[in-house]
Order: C-alpha cells, then structure tokens, then sequence
C-alpha cells in the first residue's frame, strides 16, 4: 500500500474509531509551492515542513519548489498546458 493511501486509512480508521463514518472524511490532493530567495533557501524549507510529519510518513517534493521566479515559470507552463490540453 502506498504511503498517501496507508495514511489516508489510518485517519479513516480515527473517525470511525470517533464514532463518524469513514466516508465522512475526504482527502484532496494540492500543490503547495515552496518558495525561498534561492532554491537552497526552498529545500531548507522543504526540510524543516519534512522534520514536522511523523515518522513512517514522508511529503513528496514539491512540483513547485524553487526561487520566486522558477516557481512563478513553473506554474505559468502547468497553466499553459492545461489550457492548451482543455482546448484540444
């Protein structure tokens, strides 16, 4: 079982072990940018969001980590895309 899915499980089972129906809990995939003056700067970041997760989970990289300027590149490219591929 993949790490995303085993955690969603466990937090199924805590609302259901609060009395709730596991169907009341739903999880959403989204991207969260990390963004820092350089992209060392970002991975510093990245690392210490990383020292918060417990252990046996991970965060995956960010699609959109980097300086300022790489990130707002980053996202104007996935935008373009998306756009080109909903008009295709």
């Amino acid at each position: 079982m993949g790490i995303s899915k085993a955690f969603t499980a466990e937090l199924k089972r805590k609302v259901q072990n609060q009395g709730r129906s596991p169907n009341d809990l739903l999880m959403m995939p989204s991207h969260n940018p990390i963004v820092g003056e350089t992209e060392k700067e970002a991975l510093e970041k990245l690392r210490e969001i990383e020292s918060w997760i417990p252990k046996g989970y991970r965060v995956p990289k960010p699609q959109w980590m980097g300086c300022a300027e790489q990130v707002a590149e980053k996202i104007d490219i996935g935008i373009e895309r998306a756009l080109w591929i909903s008009c295709s």
